[in-house]
């Protein structure tokens, strides 16, 4: 019996297909429902190179707002992870707690 190699794409890559009405699409992995189950995204083109140009401009976008861990301390990915996620959905008075919190108890 001979060893084959199975290539397998890397995790959260997503995957693409031809539909049965001729539209491309790439559905990938968004996250997880509250039920656990996987949330699933998904876009759709006319042509196969339109579908990959649109896979290239969302890796770039979902890139440009990562922080690298490894390269990163907890106290500049949590003030970064304040600055980016929380102040935009939170009351002034609510960020300011979190804010006033992390200050007391996590940086002292």
């Amino acid at each position: 019996m001979s060893e084959t190699t199975i290539k397998r794409r890397d995790k959260g890559e997503g995957s693409t297909r031809l539909r049965k009405d001729g539209r491309y699409e790439y559905r990938y992995v968004a996250g997880k429902r509250s039920d656990g189950k996987a949330l699933y995204k998904s876009f759709t083109a006319r042509s196969e190179k339109e579908l990959k140009r649109k896979i290239k401009e969302y890796n770039e976008d979902r890139t440009k707002y990562t922080v690298k861990v490894e390269a990163t301390s907890f106290r500049d990915y949590a003030e970064f992870w304040m600055r980016t996620v929380k102040y935009s959905i939170l009351k002034p008075v609510s960020y300011d707690r979190l804010e006033q919190t992390y200050l007391l108890f996590v940086i002292t």
